[in-house]
């Protein structure tokens, strides 16, 4: 994989000598080389406007020594659409865009026609100069495997399920200590094992859970796709073992079974890749944290939120009862929030608008996951400074 990703940097290299000396070409130095990469390049990087990334102290190694020390997720980065690499800054820069950490700048020169610089510490103030704050993705494996192509077909599935969850709820990983103090101290939330097991008790009969592919071939590839009226109908559905781990290629086609997705916080922060993956099927998220996003979401509109253990059992009851036009609505309102703020298209649309009327120098906030960052959250953060949105 390595050599094949090197034979394109010779190329994009020599192709690059034959090109005008006049560049027009957004430029990315930046140190991540994990998901991060690939999500920021992702959302910048479209037809109109191109992204080139220029590798940091790529010469003194070789590319291809270089490029070994990313993750599989930043090296996917390097085969994306509308992505190229170069070995060093152009020369000429006045038509030419710089996305770079504040760390990084002195490095890149001067005479740049605009300069954006990557926030990630999204707990600070914020800045004083006009920013944007990129929204979180999808997994990187959503987006590898081209299932966002297929999201309007897949919008017009049959809802077979009336909640859904699926995830890791490892106590080791989601009930440790370090999850605890930020998660619970800091922001008062339910955890993930907390959350499933309050379910797991007060809904003994309502709950299917599945441990086998072959369940989740039952309930979400049934044979009468084609006659929905003769589809078993889910009350809630959890697939909670690992033998019942949904196949990375089939996950948006499952969520497209279900009207409400149980959306709970991640780790050391509430966000979960999960979240938006279900949003863009149209699954309203049941969630203790809509407020973090940028619009944030509305109570019985864009989500159904819920705070304590008695909370999010009343909610759950009341999500079963929903009739079928307030969950439509519903569903549209979800559909229309994910197409206009955390479709990579879309930011694309935005942030080359903003680019343009920019002064020189703007910021893009990027959440990446940095558990220091967000033991430091506070109201007044960056993160959640929320523009006005028409909605």
């Amino acid at each position: 994989f390595i050599i094949l990703i090197s034979n394109a940097v010779r190329d994009t290299f020599r192709a690059k000598r034959k090109r005008s000396s006049v560049s027009t070409q957004t430029y990315l130095y930046w140190d991540k080389r994990d998901r991060y990469l690939f999500l920021t390049a992702r959302f910048l990087a479209s037809k109109e406007m191109p992204l080139t990334i220029i590798p940091i102290e790529q010469r003194s190694i070789g590319i291809r020594d270089y490029l070994s020390r990313y993750g599989a997720y930043g090296r996917w980065t390097f085969t994306e659409p509308n992505i190229t690499i170069a070995p060093s800054f152009p020369h000429n820069r006045d038509e030419a865009t710089l996305i770079t950490s504040s760390a990084l700048r002195k490095e890149c020169g001067e005479g740049w026609r605009k300069v954006v610089l990557i926030e990630e510490d999204i707990s600070r103030l914020p800045p004083a100069i006009p920013y944007r704050k990129m929204p979180y993705g999808m997994h990187p494996h959503v987006y590898r495997s081209h299932q966002e192509q297929a999201i309007d077909q897949l919008r017009c599935t049959p809802r077979t399920v009336r909640l859904f969850f699926s995830g890791n709820i490892t106590l080791s990983t989601y009930a440790a200590s370090h999850s605890l103090r930020i998660l619970k101290e800091r922001f008062g939330m339910i955890n993930r094992p907390r959350a499933i097991l309050t379910l797991l008790e007060r809904f003994p009969d309502e709950i299917r859970q599945i441990f086998s592919l072959h369940e989740i071939e039952q309930i979400f590839l049934p044979p009468n796709f084609d006659k929905p009226e003769q589809m078993q109908a889910e009350q809630i559905v959890m697939a909670l073992a690992d033998r019942s781990r949904i196949p990375r290629g089939q996950w948006l086609q499952t969520l497209a079974h279900c009207n409400v997705f149980l959306a709970l916080p991640g780790v050391y922060m509430p966000f979960s890749h999960n979240v938006v993956e279900a949003m863009a099927m149209g699954c309203i998220p049941l969630t203790n944290y809509g407020n973090w996003f940028d619009p944030p979401l509305e109570h019985m509109r864009t989500c159904i939120d819920f705070d304590t253990e008695d909370d999010l059992a009343a909610k759950v009851r009341m999500v079963l009862a929903l009739d079928d036009d307030t969950i439509r609505d519903m569903r549209t309102s979800v559909i229309d929030y994910y197409d206009r703020y955390l479709a990579p298209v879309s930011f694309q649309e935005s942030f080359r608008t903003f680019l343009e009327a920019a002064p020189t120098e703007t910021v893009l906030a990027i959440n990446t996951e940095s558990a220091a960052v967000f033991e430091r959250i506070t109201a007044e953060s960056l993160l959640f400074q929320h523009r006005q949105y028409p909605l």
